[in-house]
C-alpha cells in the first residue's frame, strides 16, 4: 500500500513539473513574441555572425525579421526575409502543440526523431537555399 502511494505522489510531482516546465516555456514564448513585436530586430546591434563575417545570408538569416514582420500581418515582407523559415512555421506550429497535448498529459514529450533520409533532405534543402539566396540576380536577391 505505501508503494502505490509513493508511485502516485511521484506521479503527481511529474505531473506538476511538466505543466510547471509547460507554463515557463508559453511565458518564453510571450514575452519573446512581445519583444518582437515591439523592438524591430534590424535596429539591433547584434546581428548573423555568419554574414558579418562573410557578407553571404545563412540560411537563418531574416528569421527573426521574418517573425517580426508576421506578428505585424505582413506575410509578403516575411516571405522575403526568410523564405524557408516563413514556409516551416506549420511544421513548428505542429511540434510546439506535440509539445503542449503530451506535456500537458503529463507524460515525457520525445520529440521527433528524423531518419537518416529525412535528415539528408533537410541538410539538402538548408544547403540549396543557402546557396539560391545569395545568387546576385532576380528572383533570388
Amino acid at each position: 500500500m505505501a508503494i502505490s502511494r509513493f508511485a502516485e505522489l511521484k506521479t503527481n510531482d511529474r505531473l506538476l513539473y511538466y505543466r510547471l516546465k509547460l507554463g515557463l516555456t508559453g511565458v518564453g514564448v510571450a514575452l519573446g513574441a512581445g519583444f518582437l513585436y515591439l523592438v524591430n530586430p534590424a535596429t539591433l546591434p547584434p546581428s548573423c555572425l555568419f554574414h558579418s563575417m562573410t557578407g553571404w545570408n545563412c540560411p537563418f538569416c531574416g528569421a527573426t525579421r521574418a517573425t517580426h514582420q508576421l506578428l505585424h500581418g505582413d506575410l509578403m515582407t516575411a516571405l522575403h526575409l526568410n523564405a524557408l523559415f516563413v514556409l516551416s512555421l506549420p511544421l513548428l506550429a505542429w511540434l510546439g502543440w506535440s509539445y503542449l497535448r503530451t506535456t500537458w498529459a503529463g507524460q515525457e514529450w520525445r520529440g521527433y526523431r528524423l531518419k537518416l533520409p529525412q535528415t539528408t533532405v533537410v541538410c539538402v534543402l538548408l544547403l540549396l537555399f543557402a546557396v539560391l539566396r545569395n545568387l546576385p540576380f532576380a528572383p533570388f536577391n
